[in-house]
């Protein structure tokens, strides 16, 4: 079963996204969208910040989720983030693999990429996470980063586990 996780896209306006400092690169969406339509994964998972709910409301962006579900996979997950606090659920755990955003353990602060990492590294089974936008694997996770800022996402593939470059 081939299991791909992306995150922290950041869809938003202009204002918000200078506001907030981020340059997302949606470009990397179509490409990502290209290669599901390609590799036809079996499940897809959002692991939180799809949106800037908190600074522009839902209701526009949610017209792009449906982009996503219309593609022809088995199943599709999608967890909130700090940035889309009501965009779905906290975690959820397949194949012996826990999927969380990362936020819910460590806020941004001084130090706390290193911090959420190590904690994520230390729980029984294999957990992988987002939120910090530094894509790493480690022994016991993986850091999927960003797909639309540093153009990674994760693959999970029975036992291989990889990091994946748009």
């Amino acid at each position: 079963m081939k299991i791909w996780a992306y995150a922290d896209c950041h869809f938003g306006t202009s204002e918000t996204l200078k506001e907030l400092e981020l340059n997302p690169d949606y470009t990397k969406c179509s490409l990502f969208l290209t290669l599901i339509k390609k590799e036809k994964p079996d499940i897809i998972i959002c692991i939180g910040d799809f949106m800037e709910s908190l600074w522009d409301g839902d209701e526009e962006l949610l017209k792009i989720f449906p982009i996503i579900t219309k593609m022809r996979q088995k199943t599709i997950y999608k967890l909130r983030g700090n940035h889309d606090p009501d965009g779905g659920r906290d975690i959820i755990q397949l194949n012996g693999v826990t999927f969380l955003h990362g936020h819910q353990w460590e806020r941004a602060s001084d130090g706390f990429v290193e911090r959420l990492h190590a904690k994520a590294n230390s729980q029984k089974g294999y957990t992988v996470i987002a939120h910090t936008h530094q894509p790493i694997i480690g022994e016991n996770f993986m850091d999927i980063g960003s797909l639309t800022i540093t153009g990674t996402f994760g693959e999970i593939n029975n036992t291989e586990k990889k990091l994946r470059y748009i």
